[in-house]
């Protein structure tokens, strides 16, 4: 328990209960969380299994106010006790419920009969053919209205799909507290804060919440009734029939102030084409010369074309964002080590890159629309003739990415974006859901993804690109001073423009 209260204070983390990454086991090339260290681990889901087996509970807590609902709860506990020995071989789930005879499930649940908001959640249940326990509820409560049956389902669905939240933790609450009242857990010796903590819920909600989520893990994996697979899919399955989509609404891109940002950009691009005159020594090749200012101000021409509404707030943005990163990363440790050896290695590897994609293309019976074979032919010869060249395949530095980030003191900045963004350079699943897919809104589709119009309501990368730009912007200058100009725009935007 200490450890894990010294990770959720970590800066960042607020309230998450989640472990850090220095938590994790490292094996190999993978990190293991620590609840996956844990023996004979199994999982049951909260979502597909427990929900629908407890939906009786559910769309209690989900539809009546909380002190209802606890009220609600304590009679029906108090009926529990007091007929614990016939009980004790039951779980408060629909498909143990079904095993109970007419007088014992009429004595826990018939009195809320009378009970109008109660009766009218309860009659909710029989919308369901296949309930196990139907028969029960039917005896008991009157039909559904047809109209607000599904409402009162989604309604409670929605607000006990999370596992963690208020009103899951609620029935989670029930479902230790049953086996409480028919005696059917004891705890050992020294554990009475912990019992405590669980009888006081929600009085003392901090303290109780995570140990009744834990405790409720813990004996869900000896049920005294299993749950019911087969009932769980078929009640997923009726919400997908009977229910439609809800779709967010789409929120086109209205367009950024960007014509500001673009002017500054501009103005740096045109000083640094005069500073590139003003310090060139000599006309024959210089990769130090060439490559420091080569690559920032590909950093700026790519800011320019990615400042541009739709952009900006899309994948595209993204990928423009990792080219950034990558090439100021790059220039960072050419600038770190600032050998004429390295500056012509990386030089060179790029040459070798042009000879070779003009090797394999020069015997294609057709050719990419976007290639130009003699292009390529003149890039790759042109400072030394190929046949002389050779051919790297490895990196160009013999040390990848994270690497130069490290050797440079920007391993900080590497972490902040390199993952992330590098999914949307390879396909990885998550930008593939974040660009291509929303989210459904209806509970009853357990919030599942719906290919969508194409996504242009992105967080903006711009501010971001600015800020690394400058950062290019000032290795150069440390190399062929002085270069005062930086970007502004992100720091003084006029928020009438940016919207």
């Amino acid at each position: 328990m200490g450890d894990k209260k010294k990770h959720i204070k970590q800066p960042g983390f607020g309230d998450r209960n989640i472990s850090a990454i220095e938590h994790h086991q490292q094996k190999g090339k993978t990190f293991v969380p620590p609840l996956k260290n844990i023996p004979n681990l199994q999982f049951t889901s909260w979502t597909d299994l427990c929900l629908p087996d407890s939906l009786w509970l559910v769309l209690l807590s989900g539809n009546l106010e909380r002190n209802h609902y606890f009220e609600i709860s304590k009679k029906i506990l108090n009926q529990v006790k007091k007929n614990a020995e016939s009980l004790k071989d039951f779980a408060p789930i629909h498909s143990s419920f079904r095993e109970l005879s007419p007088d014992l499930f009429d004595k826990i649940f018939s009195e809320f009969s009378s009970d109008p908001k109660v009766s009218k959640i309860f009659s909710a249940l029989l919308a369901y053919e296949e309930l196990p326990d139907r028969d029960h509820w039917k005896r008991n409560f009157p039909k559904p209205d047809p109209k607000k049956q599904w409402n009162l389902i989604a309604r409670g669905v929605g607000k006990c799909f999370p596992h963690q939240s208020q009103k899951a933790t609620d029935c989670r609450w029930f479902r230790v507290m049953w086996l409480f009242a028919i005696d059917k857990i004891r705890f050992a010796e020294g554990m009475e804060d912990f019992v405590e903590a669980v009888l006081r819920y929600p009085e003392n909600e901090d303290l109780s919440a995570s140990r009744i989520r834990a405790s409720e893990i813990a004996f869900r994996q000896s049920e005294i009734s299993p749950l019911d697979e087969k009932w769980a899919e078929t009640f997923w399955r009726a919400g997908w029939k009977n229910t439609s989509c809800v779709i967010p609404d789409w929120k086109p891109e209205k367009g950024k102030g960007y014509e500001n940002l673009k002017s500054e950009i501009m103005k740096i691009y045109d000083y640094l084409i005069d500073h590139f005159t003003e310090t060139l020594e000599i006309t024959s090749p210089n990769p130090r010369h060439d490559g420091a200012f080569g690559i920032v101000m590909y950093i700026l021409q790519t800011l320019l074309l990615t400042a541009v509404p739709l952009n900006a707030n899309s994948s595209l943005g993204r990928l423009s964002l990792r080219c950034i990163l990558e090439a100021y990363l790059t220039l960072k440790f050419l600038c770190r080590e600032d050998k004429e050896t390295i500056w012509a290695q990386y030089r060179n590897h790029g040459n070798s890159a042009a000879k070779l994609a003009f090797l394999k293309n020069l015997r294609e019976a057709e050719l990419p629309e976007s290639i130009d074979l003699n292009e390529l032919e003149n890039y790759a010869n042109e400072d030394l003739w190929m046949e002389f060249q050779n051919i790297e395949l490895g990196v160009w530095s013999n040390k990848n990415l994270r690497e130069m980030a490290q050797l440079t003191g920007e391993k900080t900045l590497y972490d902040k974006f390199y993952d992330i963004l590098s999914g949307y350079s390879h396909s990885n699943w998550f930008s593939i859901r974040d660009t291509i897919f929303t989210t459904c809104l209806n509970p009853l589709h357990r919030f599942h993804r719906v290919p969508f119009l194409p996504k242009f309501e992105m967080l903006d990368v711009t501010p971001d690109a600015c800020k690394i730009a400058n950062l290019a912007l000032e290795e150069l200058n440390s190399l062929y001073p002085t270069i005062k100009q930086r970007i502004h725009w992100h720091q003084k935007k006029d928020k009438s423009e940016t919207g």
